[in-house]
């Protein structure tokens, strides 16, 4: 019975993709071609990448902070090669790749990935060496910084 839902939810679904044409979105929603936020970030934060008001958060690591609800909510710029201080999280956070990539103990995320940390396990991402990483993050708890304190030490002076 589940396996035929399954096959049947499948079959819908390519069904519906293959009758979708490239040209069918409306004009209106098209993303520009120079833009790299998906436009419901784009719509959310009000302005396209190049316009960020980044704020210098460590040495190699600009932010820009839309805190609301209660969350964190920031955009995140990382040098090349920068790797982010070691944490944990005392809640959940979900990081969106927008553009560059990073590694962390979990593996590779690229454009579109999604990263979803808790309390569960700590990670330290490094952004690769080819570009910068921008990202979405959204918190809702602070991070704990975990590692040596020498560790701490050099991952906060970058």
């Amino acid at each position: 019975m589940i396996h035929e839902q399954i096959a049947d939810r499948g079959q819908r679904l390519a069904a519906i993709f293959s009758s979708i044409s490239p040209d069918s979105e409306p004009q209106a929603a098209r993303r520009p071609e120079t833009a790299l936020f998906p436009r419901a970030l784009r719509a959310l934060v009000g302005f396209e990448v190049a316009d960020v008001p980044w704020r210098k958060w460590l040495p190699g690591l600009k932010e820009y902070s839309l805190d609301m609800d209660g969350c964190e909510v920031r955009l995140m710029w990382i040098r090349p090669g920068r790797a982010l201080p070691a944490h944990t999280h005392k809640g959940v956070e979900l990081i969106l790749v927008v553009d560059g990539a990073f590694n962390d103990e979990r593996g590779h995320l690229g454009p579109g990935d999604i990263s979803i940390a808790d309390e569960t396990g700590g990670h330290r991402p490094v952004a690769e060496q080819d570009r910068p990483c921008i990202a979405f993050a959204v918190s809702d708890r602070p991070i704990r910084l975990t590692g040596s304190f020498r560790q701490i030490i050099g991952d906060l002076i970058g």
